[in-house]
This record gives C-alpha cells, structure tokens and sequence, in this order.
C-alpha cells in the first residue's frame, strides 16, 4: 500500500507539472489547483492508516519531498509575476487586437448600412422633388396653355371683329353703290326678275305688288312682263297683278334708306314675301359670307370694288 501510494503521488505530480508547464493558467490556477489536487488525491499516511506507523508516515513525506525536489517543481509556481504580467499582456494584445478587428468590422458594416441609408433617403428626396416639380411643371404648363388660349381667343375675337368691321365695310359701299341704281337701265330688268321671283314664292291668284313711290312707273312696267311669264309657267292659268298706291317707305330700316324692289302681298294682306334690294344685299351677303371672306381676307386681300361683282351677288 504505501509503495502503490508513492507511485500514485508521483503520477499525479508529474500531471501536475504537464499542466503548468504547457497550458495558460494564471497565477491563480498554479496558487490554487495545485493544492486542490495535491490534497485531493493524496494518499492516507500510515499515521493515518494505523498510528504504530508514525515513522513511516516521516519516510513516506520525505520520500515524496525527495521525488518532487528531484522533479523540480516543488510547491513554487513555474511562472514568475513579470512573466505572468508578459503572458497577460500579450493575451490583452490579442484580445484588443481581435476586438479592434471585429469593431473595424462592425463599423464598416455600420457605415455600409449608413451610406445605404443615405442613399435611400437621398433617392427618396429625390424622387420626391422630381415628382414635385413635374406637378408643378404640368401646372405651369396648364396655367401657360390656357393663358395662351385666353390670348389666342382674344386675338381671335379681336380679328373676328375687324373682320366683321370689314364686312360690314364692304356691306356699307354695296348699299352706296345701290343707291343710285334705280336710275340705270339695269333697274327694270332687275325689278321684274324680282317681281317674278315673288310671284313664284306666294304662287296665288291676286297679289298686291307695293314699292317706292319713285319707282311706279319701273314697277307697272315689270309688273305686266312679270305677269306675262308667270302666266307662261302656270300653262297659261290668269292671275291678277294689282298695284298698291301704299308705297314703300323711304327708310327700311332706322337710318338705312330704302334702295328699292319690291313687296309682293296676298290679296287679304295676310302673306308678304319682302324682295327689296336691301334684304337681296343682306341675303346675298350671307350666302356668299365665305366667299366674300377669300376676297376680303386672302393671301391678296383684294376687296370687290367693281360693280359686276355686286350686281352678280344680287342675282
């Protein structure tokens, strides 16, 4: 038993030296694990198996002083403080040098995360200003059409009443030039062609023929060639002609002369188709409004002046 507990000693020492010997403990774990061991699995002295073995117990200790002398290690630690403080710093060396690592890391995760931020943020502000302005953009460019087309439609109105000064213009010489007209020889023609042209729009049997008085004597004489011709067109049928002495009034209207022509009536009054040389100008004036308007306001903007041309408009 004692032999079989040396060797036990001598087994668990020299683990012990391994340990402390090859691995980073501190001083901590040499001050203390190595008594912790030591006691743990040291073996009973013969005091303590049997009291009559109180010498043995003192061969025994000196042996095992004997061994761990001759081993080296003893109860001293194998590490003194400045080597211990080396060993620590270099320890806080890496561990600094690992934690710098991984904050350099994590900062530039950080930033990466950041700068996608910015960039995100930017992009949005971005986005947002751009849609800002082309809101605004479509507003102005709203406000500057319609600006544009109240100024067109000014400009429109504005040529549409110089056009309608113009015509009325071209209107007021017509009438001039057809003031003096029933002193041509191209008046009693023209009133019967009037006179017949009424006759076929009231188409009855008596009818009232009324005109200026200057104009009886024209008027009596185309009546009887109307009358004529129009009992051809009906196959010969008679009709009545009378002539009113109710004539015509001077004005046809407020301040505008009557230029003369005619007015055919019913026999009871009740119908009346007005052919007078200023309803012909006027109806003549907008059956022919565009073409008038290429002759006032063409690429020559020439105006009738002849009068040929009013004379072909009357007819």
């Amino acid at each position: 038993l004692l032999v079989l507990s040396g060797f036990l000693v001598d087994c668990i020492l020299l683990i012990i030296r391994i340990i402390l010997n090859n691995v980073y403990l501190g001083n901590y774990l040499r001050s203390n694990y190595v008594l912790f061991f030591f006691f743990f699995f040291k073996q009973k002295t013969a005091y303590e198996m049997l009291r009559s073995l109180v010498g043995s117990e003192m061969c025994i200790r000196d042996r095992y002083q004997r061994r761990v002398r001759g081993l080296g290690v003893g109860f001293k630690m194998a590490m003194t403080d400045s080597q211990a403080r080396a060993r620590v710093d270099h320890i806080e060396k890496q561990i600094m040098s690992k934690a710098k690592e991984d904050c350099d890391v994590i900062q530039d995760e950080a930033d990466k995360l950041a700068d996608d931020e910015k960039r995100r943020m930017v992009e949005a502000g971005v986005e947002t200003v751009q849609r800002e302005f082309n809101r605004r953009g479509k507003l102005v460019a709203a406000s500057d059409k319609i600006e544009s087309s109240k100024t067109k439609s000014a400009a429109r109105l504005e040529v549409l009443g110089a056009q309608e000064g113009l015509m009325q213009q071209a209107l007021d010489t017509a009438s001039v030039q057809l003031k003096d007209i029933h002193a041509s020889d191209i008046y009693p023609g023209l009133v019967e062609h009037l006179l017949l042209q009424a006759m076929r729009k009231l188409d009855e049997e008596r009818m009232v023929v009324q005109c200026l008085q200057r104009d009886q004597q024209v008027v009596t004489a185309a009546a009887s060639a109307a009358k004529k011709r129009f009992e051809a067109e009906r196959a010969g049928k008679s009709v009545t002609l009378a002539l009113d002495h109710d004539f015509l009034p001077v004005d046809e209207e407020l301040d505008v002369p009557c230029l003369g022509g005619i007015a055919l009536w019913s026999e009871d009054r009740h119908i009346c188709c007005r052919n007078t040389l200023n309803v012909r100008l006027k109806f003549a004036a907008e059956c022919k409004m565009p073409e008038l308007k290429v002759l006032l306001f063409g690429r020559e903007g020439a105006a009738p002046a002849a009068d040929h041309n009013v004379m072909d408009l009357l007819h």
